[in-house]
């Protein structure tokens, strides 16, 4: 926080629970820029999903962080690929203004080979907020696309391959907040029938034992 000039990286390992570091996060993070006038580009790296050790032991939640956003106060992603975490972090160290990064990091993508990316990814292009379908399908057979982000991509294009469909594409948003520009949408497929789905990695919000999508 003293040196907003300086990429600093925060990253929680597997079964540290970032709710102890809520007011911190409320402070000097969410609202710092608005309360106190002050810049940083610290990044947090959080592992994210039920992953081993159950709900007490992935407490970096997407929607409490979605919660705290407004007026661009931060950044909150979740990259699929190596080179998409890569080309991320890039950014953050050339953006300006500096603004914190928030980084879900689910566990099951550290050895997926699906997540892996060649030589060539890193050392050309940028991060992309969206990322569009990467099959070669035939527009006119699309008659659905998915929005989904996150770990939850590699489910449901194993899921696709399996039952040979192609009528669905998906679409990875790897930038939560702020969301993508307009422009973005040319990663979109044209499909004969618009119509579109979201898909999430993390179970229905817990209220009072209870859950509610």
């Amino acid at each position: 926080m003293e040196r907003p000039d300086a990429l600093v990286l925060w990253e929680a390992q597997f079964g540290d629970f970032v709710n102890g570091a809520q007011t911190i996060i409320d402070e000097f993070i969410s609202s710092a820029e608005q309360k106190w006038g002050q810049r940083s580009s610290l990044v947090l790296m959080l592992p994210h999903g039920y992953e081993g050790q159950g709900p007490d032991h992935s407490s970096a939640r997407i929607e409490r962080f979605l919660q705290l956003c407004a007026e661009d106060n931060m950044i909150v992603a979740n990259p699929t690929t190596a080179a998409s975490h890569f080309h991320l972090l890039r950014r953050q160290a050339y953006s300006r203004p500096r603004k914190p990064l928030i980084i879900f990091t689910p566990k099951q993508l550290l050895r997926l080979k699906g997540a892996a990316s060649a030589v060539e990814d890193f050392t050309t292009g940028g991060f992309k907020p969206v990322i569009g379908e990467h099959e070669p399908l035939q527009a006119q057979s699309v008659d659905r696309v998915i929005l989904v982000s996150g770990r939850l991509y590699y489910d449901l294009l194993a899921n696709r391959q399996k039952t040979g469909d192609t009528s669905t594409a998906i679409i990875r948003l790897e930038q939560l907040y702020p969301l993508p520009r307009p422009s973005s949408r040319r990663n979109w497929p044209s499909t004969r029938t618009p119509t579109s789905s979201g898909r999430r990695t993390n179970p229905p919000t817990r209220v009072r034992g209870r859950s509610s999508a």
